[in-house]
């Protein structure tokens, strides 16, 4: 952590301070810079509070970190639904064909690699997919470590604002409503919502295709 932040810090001093590009240069090295002490704070803050076990090596803990600021950028810069699907691939979410992720959808941080999302599925803003549960160690007798996978199955479609806890399965043609929590199963072509979400109603593939 403090050899990055010298690199960055000496990269800066180095670059011609009359350049155009001084500024743009400086913006993207502070930026950078200030992602990484993010980064540094929230794994000593997880290690007092024992929330995570950080055993990896240095390797492993830049990928883990990478991966991390693909999550960030996928989520929170304006660009195209089809580049936020390739960001996520890159993470190691298994994702189909046309899919469609909205701006600030949230794919699990930890365990991207537990949620897949299969052809023709839609994920509208503000959505949180969760494949892991790292309680405190206080709360350890009560509440299990948990990393189970999520499944969004095909076409079907997640409201606004929805939350989707590890361990569920989303069947075909399946519709979440906006601000929903999934704490269990949604079965094939049913409609679900609320907190938690309950199934409302049954349909028929004839009746909507």
């Amino acid at each position: 952590m403090i050899l990055m932040m010298r690199i960055c810090c000496r990269s800066i001093k180095s670059y011609n301070e009359n350049s155009a590009n001084h500024q743009k240069y400086l913006s993207i090295h502070s930026f950078f810079l200030y992602l990484s002490i993010c980064r540094f704070k929230v794994i000593q803050m997880s290690k007092k509070l024992g929330t995570i076990n950080y055993n990896k090596n240095l390797r492993g803990q830049i990928k883990d970190g990478i991966k991390r600021y693909i999550n960030f950028f996928a989520r929170s810069i304006p660009i195209t639904p089809d580049m936020r699907v390739k960001l996520q691939r890159l993470r190691g979410a298994n994702i189909g064909k046309n899919v469609f992720i909205g701006i600030n959808v949230f794919l699990d941080d930890a365990r991207p690699d537990l949620i897949t999302i299969e052809d023709n599925v839609t994920i509208l803003v503000g959505t949180t997919i969760l494949a892991h549960v790292y309680p405190p160690t206080h709360f350890s007798k009560i509440i299990k470590e948990k990393e189970e996978g999520v499944i969004l199955k095909n076409n079907c479609y997640i409201g606004a604002n929805s939350l989707i806890l590890p361990g569920v399965t989303i069947g075909e043609y399946s519709i979440v409503g906006a601000g929903s929590v999934v704490t269990k199963d949604i079965p094939p072509f049913s409609m679900a919502y609320g907190v938690p979400a309950r199934v409302a109603k049954h349909y028929s593939k004839d009746e909507i295709i």
